[in-house]
């Protein structure tokens, strides 16, 4: 498969299915590439076999955004309202009035009723609902220099307008308005930088589980010799010289004592070069924090290994808290089995 993407810009969904299957190792399903694509995992673009209108957009700061003025709903006054489109918190779009025609490919980036039409097509394969959810603001794309466009739909084909109030010539600026959604002649596609970069998240994502996989083991292996020592300890304590085999039973001891200490020692060194440092917050606060957030995790049914690694994930660039750390202080509540 991956000679076939050196030769393509671009794949279909159903030869994208086959590409991620061999990257995941399991079966992965039209469906699956929706579903990847709806959580923002998997970047999908559109193929416009004929062509497509557009306006062009230029994204602004909040800040920054023009202002127009329009009646009151009860007609009374006049207010100001933004003349763009609000696409982020602090982000607004604002369309140019010009209309122009592009083809190819493009990519969708899901600030409008694109999202809607996947969403329809993830539903359609998984036997759900259709989508009768309508945003007011259009569909958009995206090109690679990543400015944004607004599709444009013409009155031509609107059965509820006038046809005689069509401006000349066709391709007048008022005879086009936002399109509803995505065009049925254009179709899904997969670009070859897209599957390339889903390709390194996912093998980040493997190289993360396993870097985890083996701190925790050694943090656990860390514990249990830890825990060997102080035993053998109250073991040499717990001797009487009265007893004949007294020294032989001390020395043996501290021989195990002194053998322990060396796995104890790696282990350690291990930790000083890739354990994580505290941050500022104080540590009980930390802890209980993260005690708090284990306790929901736990109750989605995962494992203490799997939560930790939730945790750490999610730790390891806010409080950078070490694996060996995380695991002393993660208990699972005695109330979830």
């Amino acid at each position: 498969m991956s000679a076939l993407l050196d030769m393509k810009k671009w794949l279909t969904v159903t030869e994208a299915t086959k590409y991620i299957s061999n990257i995941m190792g399991e079966f992965v399903c039209e469906a699956d590439i929706f579903q990847l694509v709806l959580n923002r995992n998997l970047k999908l673009s559109i193929h416009f076999v004929n062509h497509a209108e557009v306006r062009h957009g230029e994204v602004v700061p909040l800040s920054k955004a023009t202002m127009k003025k329009v009646p009151s709903l009860d007609g009374k006054s006049i207010i100001n309202v933004m003349a763009g489109i609000r696409i982020d918190e602090d982000k607004i779009l604002e369309l140019e009035k010009e209309v122009t025609t592009i083809e190819g490919i493009w990519s969708l980036p899901m600030i409008g009723n694109e999202r809607l039409d996947i969403e329809h097509a993830y539903q359609q394969l998984t036997g759900g609902p259709a989508v009768t959810l309508q945003g007011i603001d259009g569909a958009f794309v995206q090109g690679h220099d990543e400015e944004l466009y607004q599709l444009q739909e013409h009155f031509s084909d609107n059965e509820y307008f006038d046809q005689n109030n069509i401006k000349s010539p066709w391709n007048h600026r008022d005879n086009f308005y936002p399109a509803g959604g995505l065009p049925k002649d254009s179709v899904f596609v997969v670009t070859r930088e897209s599957l390339l970069k889903f390709k390194k998240a996912f093998s980040k994502s493997n190289d993360d589980q396993k870097e985890y996989e083996e701190s925790f083991d050694k943090a656990v292996k860390l514990g249990e010799v830890k825990d060997e020592i102080s035993k053998l300890k109250v073991h040499i304590n717990s001797l009487t010289p009265a007893d004949p085999q007294y020294l032989e039973r001390k020395k043996n001891a501290e021989h195990e004592i002194a053998k322990l200490m060396v796995k104890k020692d790696k282990l350690d060194e291990y930790f000083s070069t890739t354990t994580r440092t505290d941050t500022d917050e104080d540590t009980e606060e930390r802890d209980l924090r993260l005690q708090q957030r284990a306790n929901q995790i736990f109750s989605e049914g995962k494992t203490k290994k799997q939560v930790c690694m939730v945790i750490w994930n999610e730790e390891k660039t806010a409080s950078k808290i070490s694996e060996a750390r995380l695991m002393t202080i993660i208990r699972k509540p005695k109330n979830i089995k």
